[in-house]
């Protein structure tokens, strides 16, 4: 008999035990059995949206992106007014990078459960994944009031997204509080000075920057950091700052690239080769091969496609493509430097000297390295002919001068140089003004010069990922 004193017992669940041992066989990776049982429940309990949402993470699990998102689907169908099906539905999209449903799908779960801490941390994650920063500013303050006005993670990511849609000032702000109460906060005080150098604040930026290097006297990002907001243009980028970017954005560089950005010289570029190598007999230097766009655009080719990229988040996304027979992760400097001469009858650097900056090496490098007849095919954003010849944008990258680049090509060796006007890609509703250089280097007998030969490629078909001090980006 219950006593009277005692706790009123809780509703049985039905579906609590088989949830539970669903989700051990999946961490076990006994999807069989998960699948097994999952079935078993739905015949036992019906219209429970849970059973979907966890079919949605065993599909997750086993490699079905599809079946997972139709499980999600069904989950919402049952319950649509329930948010926790709402959200692992938005979540799911966002990990799918279909952002803009996602998005769609984050805003009702935070209007079906206002006031809900988690389903707005939820839809703050989605938003920054998406790199939606202007959407993530409509939960953070809510989330704030919720978690705490001194939470440190979400200030800090209200601090960063004001300076993502420009708020610099209230950026500032943000950034400045946290560092009263942090001073040796690293990320705040980047921040800080970001936001104060975007809005022509030169001395308060200087002053955070050499605090950072003072610090941390190594750190060749933050020195580069301090120069420009000194006044001065280095001549390259470090390794590291490329490689840091590259390496956060590697799952969705391609949605925000090509769907975002509009970006299309890789297919511009893969349209020449193949209609200039119609046989695909040809050998292919894809230097910042990134997730391997070109590759993509290209295809299988009867020779080497070697990629060359100093991100290794950005390489693992190339191989999944399956068509590069090689990769290098090393700097594209260090590899032009270390390649062995005439090996590759077509060289491509597309939309990497923009963090290159100084090509008075690489250039001549390049001409080495293409055998006779072949051609280096790159990318600029155009600087005016009234400006230095490779400014440091406000964006952090170099823009180049035509006429500077053509002499380079010249100077070098090249036989004929080709420039094309080009849209590099889209920011916001403005176009990025470039051009793309066709570089021929001299045929054998067009021109008289001594052959340094190199090694000769050997055909190979499983792609192989190469981390080595040696930059030497051959076959």
């Amino acid at each position: 008999m219950t006593s009277t004193t005692s706790a009123p017992t809780a509703p049985a669940d039905p579906s609590l035990p088989g949830l539970m041992q669903t989700e051990r066989f999946i961490q076990q990776g006994k999807f069989k059995e998960a699948a097994g049982l999952l079935n078993q429940m739905q015949t036992q309990v019906a219209g429970d949206p849970r059973i979907f949402m966890m079919g949605m993470r065993l599909a997750e699990a086993a490699g079905h992106a599809e079946g997972a998102l139709k499980a999600a689907r069904h989950a919402v169908k049952i319950a649509p007014q329930w948010a926790p099906a709402v959200l692992d539905l938005a979540l799911l999209l966002a990990r799918q990078n279909q952002f803009v449903e996602a998005a769609t799908e984050a805003q009702k779960a935070v209007a079906l459960a206002p006031g809900h801490l988690p389903t707005l941390q939820g839809a703050i994650d989605i938003a920054h994944r998406a790199g939606y920063a202007a959407l993530a500013l409509e939960f953070l303050p809510q989330a704030i009031e919720l978690a705490a006005p001194n939470n440190h993670t979400l200030q800090l990511q209200m601090a960063q997204d004001l300076s993502a849609v420009g708020r610099h000032s209230e950026a500032i702000g943000v950034f400045s509080n946290l560092l009263q109460v942090s001073p040796g906060d690293v990320t705040a005080l980047q921040g800080r000075a970001q936001a104060a150098y975007a809005i022509g604040d030169s001395v308060s930026a200087q002053a955070d920057w050499q605090q950072l290097v003072d610090t941390e006297p190594t750190n060749e990002s933050f020195r580069y950091r301090l120069a420009v907001a000194q006044g001065q243009t280095p001549t390259t980028q470090p390794v590291s700052m490329p490689r840091e970017l590259f390496d956060t954005m590697a799952s969705v560089y391609d949605q925000h690239m090509v769907r975002g950005l509009r970006y299309q010289l890789p297919k511009q570029v893969a349209d020449w080769i193949l209609a200039t190598y119609p046989d695909r007999k040809t050998n292919v230097l894809d230097l910042g091969c990134g997730t391997g766009l070109l590759g993509v655009c290209l295809g299988r080719l009867d020779g080497f496609l070697i990629g060359v990229d100093v991100s290794e988040k950005m390489i693992e996304q190339a191989a999944r493509h399956g068509v590069y027979d090689r990769f290098h992760t090393v700097n594209v400097l260090d590899a032009l430097e270390a390649t062995p001469a005439d090996l590759y009858e077509v060289l491509t650097a597309l939309d990497v000297f923009i963090y290159v900056g100084d090509l008075t090496q690489a250039i001549p490098n390049a001409h080495r390295i293409v055998k006779p007849g072949g051609h280096f095919v790159f990318s600029c954003e155009r600087a005016l002919e009234s400006e230095a010849d490779c400014p440091l944008r406000a964006s952090n990258r170099y823009a180049h001068k035509q006429s500077h680049v053509e002499s380079l090509c010249r100077a070098a060796g090249f036989a004929q140089v080709t420039v094309q006007d080009t849209t590099i890609r889209f920011e916001g509703t403005e176009p990025i003004n470039g051009f793309l250089v066709t570089a021929r280097k001299a045929a054998a007998g067009e021109v008289v010069s001594v052959k340094v030969e190199g090694a000769k490629p050997k055909a190979v078909r499983k792609p192989r990922v190469t981390k080595k001090k040696d930059a030497d980006a051959t076959p």
